[in-house]
């Protein structure tokens, strides 16, 4: 089990190259995803993946996804009709940070992420957390705590929580308040405002007027 501290600058170098290398061996990584500490996979690695879901008790789960560049989620998802323009104009104005797009998952992408083939997309706000899921690409990633329960604001409850079932443990600092996601379904021909979190209906329909 590794463990390092996001401020110092060498563990933070560290850790950066370990986790990208450890996501990519289908191994678990527990990063700061703003407003809950969240375990990290490499999306293609049907190891990760799987773990991801035994970890969760929830073999047949679909599992998010985060992204680092908005071109990313280009090659993730697959955006059409008048959704599609809701759904880059909005990404723009809040990526990175809490909004999460639902949308159908581009047939060709070789993974076991998404078995309903509807995929949710997020850009993480913390820089490390970013600059982690840039390096790696399409991130598959569930929070670490319960459904129905506190999310976890520090590592240290990680790490209580699941031991050497992680390998990797960021210590990105505490997490953000008020960082509920604010959801947008654009799996149909429009977009649908599904709830409501840090960005309001109020400030998503000043940039998409036609977000339903």
């Amino acid at each position: 089990m590794f463990v390092y501290d996001g401020s110092n600058p060498r563990q933070r170098s560290e850790g950066t190259t370990h986790a990208i290398a450890a996501a990519r061996r289908g191994e678990l990584v527990a990063v700061n995803v703003d407003g809950a500490y969240t375990l990290i996979a490499d999306a293609f690695s049907w190891r990760g993946i799987e773990r991801i879901q035994e970890i969760k008790g929830r073999p047949d789960m679909s599992v998010p996804v985060l992204v680092g560049k908005l071109e990313t989620a280009d090659g993730v998802a697959m955006f059409a009709g008048e959704s599609a323009v809701v759904a880059h104009a909005i990404a723009k104005a809040c990526w990175p940070g809490p909004l999460t797009l639902l949308a159908r998952v581009q047939p060709s992408l070789p993974w076991t992420c998404t078995p309903d083939n509807v995929v949710a997309i997020r850009m993480p706000l913390h820089p490390w957390t970013l600059e982690i899921v840039r390096a790696l690409g399409p991130t598959a990633c569930v929070p670490a705590h319960a459904p129905g329960s506190e999310p976890f604001a520090d590592i240290a409850q990680v790490m209580e929580a699941f031991g050497e079932q992680v390998g990797t443990y960021l210590d990105g600092g505490p997490c953000l308040p008020d960082q509920t996601s604010t959801i947008v379904d654009v799996t149909g021909e429009r977009a649908v405002l599904v709830r409501e979190g840090a960005f309001t209906r109020e400030y998503l329909a000043s940039i998409a007027p036609d977000l339903a």
